[in-house]
């Protein structure tokens, strides 16, 4: 599901900026945008994780030290240096040449690496993360609202059908009785009365949805206990909307009738405008 997120953080002359952004995958895929300790990076992931079950998510954080930069000038080691150089003639080597000497300059600690910063920085995830959230559950109501318009549409669509297909063999049997009256008058031919059951028996047969409705029904039921779950069901709402295609495909082959078929066109249409919405469900 695709959401936004930001959030901002100032503690100890320290400002931590977030910014979230998720847009939809069929998996969690989390992608890292700071130069951050591995450390660091590992509970950002983490946080990441706890609170998103699907989507790509693009974390973008930014950092502004105000404070002292962590570094100390070792003296010792500089007049060490320089005792060194000029025992070798070297009486006026610029200090600028001398810094990046192996122990001149030495690290306090850093704020990457101290525990307030990496507290300050979950910190600042965590809100930015509320604040996603937030935004994909407005979207997401407004998303549900419209998978239970389209699921009473196909629905009615279904009832339809189950109207319809007692009334497909009848049809056939008219149709079949015609053209057999027809075929009689026109060549002179006997047809036993049987061989006319027998054929629209095998029709009847073949034509049979019962099945097929009845899973489809079982489907439809399985998808709105999983829309009023509190918990969200993205995996098996997409399997589902897969079973719905399945069975809809099914009858569209084994219904010889141009109503049925014409309903079964819009069932495909409904079901592809779920799939794309159950595509952004967690």
């Amino acid at each position: 599901m695709t959401g936004h997120g930001a959030a901002q953080v100032e503690q100890d002359q320290i400002r931590v900026q977030a910014e979230i952004r998720s847009v939809n995958n069929k998996h969690l895929k989390v992608s890292l945008g700071s130069e951050l300790s591995a450390e660091t990076q590992a509970k950002v992931e983490q946080l990441v994780r706890d609170a998103v079950a699907r989507g790509s998510v693009y974390v973008r954080l930014q950092v502004e030290n105000q404070a002292d930069s962590g570094y100390r000038l070792n003296v010792d080691t500089l007049q060490a240096y320089r005792k060194q150089l000029e025992l070798a003639g070297e009486k006026d080597v610029p200090l600028q040449a001398l810094l990046g000497l192996p122990g001149i300059v030495n690290s306090s600690g850093g704020t990457a690496e101290s525990s307030e910063f990496a507290d300050a920085v979950c910190d600042v995830v965590r809100k930015a993360l509320e604040n996603l959230n937030r935004m994909r559950q407005e979207e997401g109501q407004a998303m549900w609202q419209n998978l239970v318009d389209n699921l009473s549409q196909f629905g009615r669509m279904v009832a339809s059908i189950e109207a319809q297909a007692p009334r497909v063999v009848e049809l056939y049997s008219i149709r079949l009785t015609d053209r057999i009256s027809q075929l009689l008058a026109k060549h002179d031919i006997r047809v036993q009365p049987g061989d006319v059951i027998r054929e629209i028996g095998i029709f009847a047969e073949r034509a049979d949805i019962h099945e097929e409705l009845v899973r489809l029904g079982s489907h439809l039921n399985q998808f709105r206990e999983s829309l009023d779950s509190p918990v969200s069901e993205g995996r098996k709402l997409d399997f589902l909307i897969q079973e719905l295609l399945r069975e809809t495909n099914t009858i569209g082959s084994k219904a010889n009738d141009a109503g049925i078929s014409s309903c079964v066109v819009e069932m495909k249409s409904i079901i592809e405008r779920m799939r794309e919405l159950v595509q952004n469900v967690q």
